[in-house]
Parts: C-alpha cells; sequence; structure tokens
C-alpha cells in the first residue's frame, strides 16, 4: 500500500486511503518522536462487515455510524462502523490531507480535512445527509495512542461512568469519582500493574472541551466545539486486550458506543434530509 504524507517542519503524517483513510503516523520531528500506537504486523485491507479486532488495532481511525455492532431499522451496522473498513478518496494538497468516503448501511458521505499549520493540526468534518429523510449517526475519534510515558490532563472532569461489564473500574453505569479509582489513577495509565483494559465515558450532564496527552517529550492539546461534540470517552489498554498498550480520548457526538442506544436516549447527532453536519478538531503540539 502506498501512504499519503503532509509535513511541515514540526508534525509529519502518513495516511493509508485502502484502510479507511487511517492516518498511520503522527510524528513529531523536533523530538523525532512517533506518537500513534503502531501495529505488530502489516496493514490487510478491511472489507465492510469484518470484525475490527482481527485487523491492526493501531493508529487514528474515525467510528461512524456507530462504534459497537447493533440493528438500526432492520440493518446491521457493522463493528466499529463503515468508514474504517472502506477505501478511501484521498488527495494531499500543499500542507492539507483531503479524504472522503460514502456509507451504505446509513446514506451518508463523510468528508475530512487534516490541514497542517506550523505546531497545529486542524481537522475538519463535514456530513452530508444523501437521504430524504433526517439520519442519526454517531462518529467517535479513534486515535490510539502510545501509552509508554503517556499521562491525561483533562480539566473539567469530576466522574466517569464505566460503560464495560466486570472491569477493575466498577460496575456497569455506576459512575466513579475522577481520577482515583480502585487504587488506579486513570491519569496515568502506564503507571499500572497488571494487564487490564476498560472504558469509561465523561458522565453525560458534564461537558468538556479539551484534553491533553503529556508524554516527557512533548504534549498533544485536543480541542473540540463542545456544542457539536458533546459527549467524550476515554479507551484504556494496558495489555488486557491483544497484549497492546495504548490509550483513546474519543470525542463523540453520541452516548455511548451503540447507535440505537444512543438514539433511544435521545443523546444522538441527527443530520437533516439532504442537510450537511460540520464540526472541527484541533491538535496542538506543545514541545
Amino acid at each position: 500500500m502506498t501512504s499519503l504524507v503532509v509535513e511541515n517542519e514540526i508534525i509529519r503524517l502518513a495516511a493509508l486511503p485502502e484502510v479507511g483513510g487511517k492516518v498511520i503516523s503522527f510524528f513529531v520531528k523536533p523530538v523525532q518522536k512517533e506518537l500513534l500506537f503502531q501495529p505488530k504486523g502489516p496493514y490487510r485491507q478491511p472489507r465492510v462487515g469484518d470484525d475490527f479486532v482481527l485487523y491492526d488495532t493501531s493508529g487514528w481511525d474515525e467510528m461512524l455510524p456507530t462504534i459497537d455492532p447493533c440493528l438500526w431499522e432492520g440493518k446491521r451496522l457493522p463493528d466499529h462502523g463503515e468508514v474504517w473498513a472502506t477505501s478511501w478518496e484521498m488527495k494531499v494538497e500543499g500542507n492539507t490531507l483531503y479524504g472522503r468516503v460514502k456509507c451504505e448501511t446509513i446514506p451518508l458521505l463523510f468528508e475530512r480535512e487534516i490541514k497542517l499549520e506550523a505546531s497545529r493540526c486542524l481537522v475538519s468534518y463535514t456530513l452530508t445527509n444523501l437521504s430524504e429523510k433526517e439520519e442519526p449517526y454517531l462518529w467517535a475519534w479513534h486515535a490510539l495512542w502510545d501509552m509508554k510515558g503517556l499521562s491525561l490532563e483533562i480539566p473539567g472532569i469530576t466522574k466517569v461512568v464505566p460503560v464495560h461489564e466486570n472491569t477493575f473500574v466498577g460496575p456497569f453505569e455506576k459512575p466513579v469519582a475522577w481520577p482515583l479509582v480502585g487504587g488506579h489513577d486513570l491519569r496515568y495509565p502506564d503507571s499500572w500493574l497488571g494487564e487490564k483494559s476498560t472504558k469509561v465515558y465523561l458522565s453525560p450532564e458534564e461537558r468538556i472541551s479539551s484534553a491533553t496527552l503529556v508524554w516527557p517529550e512533548v504534549s498533544l492539546r485536543v480541542s473540540w466545539e463542545s456544542e457539536k461534540i458533546p459527549y467524550f470517552g476515554i479507551w484504556y489498554n494496558h495489555g488486557g486486550f491483544k497484549g497492546e498498550y495504548n490509550v483513546a480520548i474519543e470525542p463523540a457526538t453520541g452516548y455511548y458506543d451503540r447507535l440505537d442506544r444512543a438514539f433511544r436516549r435521545g443523546m444522538v447527532s441527527l443530520v437533516p434530509s439532504h442537510g450537511v453536519a460540520k464540526w472541527h478538531l484541533e491538535i496542538e503540539v506543545r514541545v
């Protein structure tokens, strides 16, 4: 496969159109450090409907229109959505990486623009409804970052909600105080002992608009518009899943992970017939 590369004097990004537009490298030049978690084996081209865990669980993917598989209006929405498993149309123009892909289960056109400006990575998303009726969608940013030396700075959190069964953070959907849970500091996952994994969400009545990933050499401050991206999850994998060590901070447009469940709760985004939804992320590198 041939990767597409966009870079400036600080940041170099590489992406694979054939593998769902996956960003496979976020390299910070001044410290010569790769920040995205890297795969253990070669990339393979998936097909829509495949199980996400059978492929590389690395890099930066987009989740749409669901994360967990579910049924929606008689259609099965596949594991981790569609767009990670679909080949994208992509191109590079100057300091910008453009990509677009269509969903089939829900008729949506998904477009992403990644632009580098000095130490900032500006990510713009456009979602167009191709159908005659209003459509719901659940998008989440699924970038897996290398856990080695990583800590999290997330202002505004007071409690989080476990959304997986039987993990060290406690019972399913029972809120727990942030950041200390069962002897684990959720800000410092690299300091934990033993193999474990879990996912939590910010309690839905709380909203934040930024989070910072910190390594000894460099940090990434990620910010977004909380009115358009109102929900926020964190995936921790301390060797408990596939023996890998990574963290994903996941701003999302639905609560949580399954489109059908989010819709029933009234916690999902909607795009009108032939309408457009737009949202943005900003990633600032601080050396």
